[in-house]
């Protein structure tokens, strides 16, 4: 694919970029569905259709531009009523009228709320990476949505790199979702894949690191708690319920436990151990039983 700033659709251009991710085969994480047409029939009202992945849940389907409900009167595939979730495939989804909202190209269905911002952490799909490619103006491609990369981050791992990007909007993504980035004036590309939205915190902690040098091994190098489903299973890392744990910030915790009383008095358990490891006091209650042992 070659793109022209000066010559070529970008309506059309992106047409087409959509239209190669939903013909690879990648391997299903979310059940979701990504809108490629919004319409109103008369007679009927408002209809969306799209590729619906195998194992999505008609009836709890989340609209997740505002994490709420969406009513559906009726599942078409091929013109039939039909809300088996056995399979992948196209469906157009007839709305009920008393939805506050109703998606529109690009936006994204799923079973599962999604708390989002416009702040991404990715995987590349290259471990040695070009850096020139990100020289110049940057779309990010997802599902059938697009947004412009305001500022790129490049993170090198041991055997990964990572990148954090700025979007010029906040949009709900799948955890593993593919992605594309397009350097619109060398017209290059590189693929990726999402893994999570940084908050605040991570992503000064994040910063500092890297502005540090500091060696990165794995994600948790980068981040204190990461989910399980992050990883292979992997024994060197210490598992609270299902999450995995930096050895060397467990014991900073529990330093915290002993010594930092006061200071966590004053900020609140919840927004001290929020604030500085991103961790629940659910998860800190399973911490301080584990240093009773």
């Amino acid at each position: 694919m070659e793109f022209n700033k000066e010559t070529s659709s970008r309506r059309a251009f992106c047409e087409s970029i959509h239209n190669f991710i939903k013909t690879c085969k990648f391997e299903e994480k979310t059940p979701r569905l990504w809108v490629d047409r919004s319409f109103t029939i008369d007679g009927t009202g408002k209809v969306v259709t799209g590729t619906a992945s195998k194992d999505l849940d008609y009836e709890n389907i989340l609209y997740n531009l505002h994490n709420e409900e969406l009513q559906i009167k009726e599942v078409q595939s091929r013109n039939q009523k039909n809300d088996k979730n056995d399979v992948t495939k196209r469906v157009a989804l007839s709305l009920k009228k008393k939805n506050k909202n109703f998606p529109r190209r690009g936006d994204l269905l799923t079973n599962e709320k999604i708390n989002f911002s416009n702040n991404l952490f990715i995987e590349l799909n290259n471990r040695d990476v070009d850096r020139s490619i990100f020289k110049g103006t940057l779309r990010l491609f997802f599902g059938t949505n697009n947004a412009h990369i305001s500022k790129i981050k490049l993170i090198n791992s041991e055997k990964e790199t990572f990148a954090i990007l700025s979007l010029s909007k906040a949009v709900p993504i799948p955890i593993f979702e593919n992605l594309l980035i397009q350097n619109i004036d060398r017209d290059k590309y590189i693929g990726g894949k999402f893994l999570l939205f940084p908050d605040k915190n991570q992503i000064l902690k994040l910063n500092k690191k890297i502005k540090d040098k500091i060696k990165i091994n794995n994600l948790l190098d980068i981040f204190d708690f990461l989910d399980i489903k992050f990883f292979k299973n992997n024994k060197e890392f210490k598992q609270i319920e299902n999450l995995y744990v930096n050895e060397s910030v467990l014991k900073k915790i529990f330093k915290d436990l002993e010594i930092n009383t006061d200071s966590i008095n004053k900020a609140g358990v919840k927004d001290f151990f929020q604030d500085n490891y991103q961790i629940s006091t659910e998860i800190l209650e399973q911490l301080k039983k584990i240093k009773k042992i």
